[in-house]
């Protein structure tokens, strides 16, 4: 499966009752999912659909997994998703870039914490690194908001995502041009600077941080 008709009018009903943009969610739930609504966690956990909720939230819905994997995405995000994004806005405020809602969707209860790329969100060791090691693309040991950053860009740039904005946006033409989904209004752009300075000073916030 992937996304079905409906799922561009459902992106936009989620955010009309969150306030999250389409081009901030498509990214994170293809790097979730590759936009399959039956994908179940590759690594065995409990986690499952377009966003990988986890069976626990699912339990308190009262929906079972092994049925959830059959719904199309719009049924999965108009039930599931949108519940689970408004939730958390209520709690932490309404993600502006594509980073900060894959924060959102991965560890919620960080979003209370401070607003920076190089903030550390799972050292090596911890049961949340063990099981998203692969977001550690410069194998530093830690899982940071930047490395949340690069998975953004890198799903934001695959042709299914493209093609699933502009489809939600031929949908709704009044709500103008989609947004930069990785950094949006959250972030500065690290790429503003040279690349070298970038990463100099990335790494020198995360070894401060560290400290």
């Amino acid at each position: 499966m992937s996304l079905d008709a409906g799922a561009p009018a459902a992106l936009w009903r989620l955010f009309d009752a969150t306030g999250v943009r389409p081009e901030f969610v498509l990214p994170v739930l293809w790097t979730e999912s590759g936009l399959n609504p039956a994908t179940p966690n590759l690594a065995g956990f409990p986690y499952y659909g377009i966003n990988q909720i986890s069976g626990s939230y699912l339990a308190r819905l009262g929906f079972d997994p092994s049925d959830y994997l059959t719904w199309p995405a719009s049924q999965q995000l108009d039930q599931v998703v949108t519940p689970f994004v408004r939730g958390n806005v209520a709690a932490f405020g309404v993600p502006q870039s594509g980073t900060r809602f894959y924060q959102l969707n991965f560890l919620p209860a960080t979003l209370a914490g401070p607003k920076a790329l190089s903030r550390v969100l799972a050292w090596k060791g911890s049961g949340t690194y063990a099981a998203n090691e692969g977001l550690d693309w410069l194998h530093k040991g830690a899982i940071s908001v930047y490395d949340l950053a690069h998975a953004v860009a890198h799903a934001a740039a695959q042709a299914s995502v493209q093609r699933g904005i502009a489809a939600c946006y031929a949908l709704r033409p009044e709500a103008g041009a989609p947004l930069g989904s990785t950094y949006g209004a959250d972030y500065a752009d690290p790429a503003a600077t040279t690349a070298a300075t970038a990463g100099i000073l990335w790494l020198l916030e995360l070894a401060l941080s560290r400290r």
